[in-house]
């Protein structure tokens, strides 16, 4: 559930403005991608917006007012309709601003994350320059950032290493959040650690029956143990993970690019 703003924000803040116009026209939505990466200190700067948002009728009406009172234009195919929103389509707005054009990317259903209600049940709250808003939680952000871009898979490392270094200093901690670390991270030099300084690690890794978690058990389990060798094999086996994901987002947008491309050939007509 989203909060209310109290007053107009700058416009010279546009992430803000966006946020504050939403929430006064009371639009159901989660920030998700760059702000929110932002928010769990993953990166430190993006220059656009990204909002999943519920895809009711009510709620697109809601949120066509307040891209109406922000001047937003579309950029480009598909139209801002239910139909091509619930097959998983973006739709692209830009909001003028006092530095450049601003964009605004919306989604209905995003990949690889479910539902709209039960990620907005999951939400934290933040704010951004005084406006509160809902961000996604960290385990949908990282499924999120899985695409077939290169640069993501840094952004998924450090959202990752965030919550290792906590469980490295909060032992009892890795109960609760111990195996979703061992299913999500990106190094390594922490897959070798749990595997090797974790009570319990190896297991939790194998119970995983993720390859690069497999691969950081059997090298640890070497003697004697080469850290520089392991850790050779488990990257090897990380890139091959990243392939297969980089080639499943590549297959989830295929039919969606081919219908934007049939749009555009209509349009041009």
């Amino acid at each position: 559930m989203n909060c209310d703003t109290e007053a107009k924000t700058s416009p010279s803040d546009p992430c803000a403005s966006v946020l504050a116009a939403l929430n006064r026209h009371g639009v159901r939505y989660v920030l998700i991608s760059g702000q929110a990466c932002v928010h769990y200190g993953a990166t430190q700067f993006t220059k656009d917006i990204d909002l999943w948002v519920e895809s009711s009728e009510a709620n697109l009406h809601y949120l066509v007012a307040a891209l109406g009172e922000l001047s937003a234009r579309q950029r480009f195919l598909p139209p801002l309709e239910r139909a091509f929103l619930e097959r998983g389509h973006a739709v692209h707005f830009e909001v003028d601003t006092e530095a450049a054009a601003y964009r605004v990317d919306l989604m209905t259903h995003p990949p690889r994350v479910g539902a709209f209600d039960a990620a907005e049940r999951d939400a934290t709250e933040s704010s951004v320059a005084g406006v509160r808003c809902p961000v996604v939680d960290l385990a949908r952000l990282v499924e999120l950032k899985k695409t077939q871009r290169d640069e993501d898979y840094p952004v998924i490392a450090r959202l990752v290493s965030a919550i290792f270094r906590y469980l490295d200093g909060h032992p009892d901690e890795r109960q609760r959040l111990g195996l979703w670390v061992c299913h999500e991270s990106r190094s390594p030099e922490e897959l070798l650690t749990i595997a090797t300084e974790w009570p319990g690690g190896a297991a939790m890794l194998a119970d995983t029956g993720r390859a690069a978690a497999v691969a950081a058990v059997e090298a640890a389990s070497r003697r004697p143990f080469d850290w520089e060798l392991a850790a050779g094999e488990v990257g090897q086996a990380l890139r091959r993970e990243q392939d297969a994901l980089q080639r499943e987002d590549r297959e989830y947008w295929r039919p969606r690019l081919a219908e934007l491309r049939a749009l555009h050939r209509a349009d041009r007509r």
